[in-house]
């Protein structure tokens, strides 16, 4: 599944803030955030992964 990935740098008081992100592809055609699925599928709601996963 497609995903976002986030660099942080981390403070001295261990507070972390994001500097850099990038979304990386996952290329399956059953993803709805993928570059692979295609355009008006009929049966998305139902077949294909609907969520986009921070990690």
């Amino acid at each position: 599944m497609c995903h976002r990935q986030v660099q942080c740098a981390r403070h001295g008081c261990g507070h972390e803030e994001p500097i850099a992100e990038a979304k990386v592809d996952c290329q399956s055609s059953q993803c709805r955030y993928s570059a692979a699925h295609p355009r008006g599928c009929p049966t998305c709601p139902n077949t294909c992964a609907q969520w986009f996963v921070v990690r």
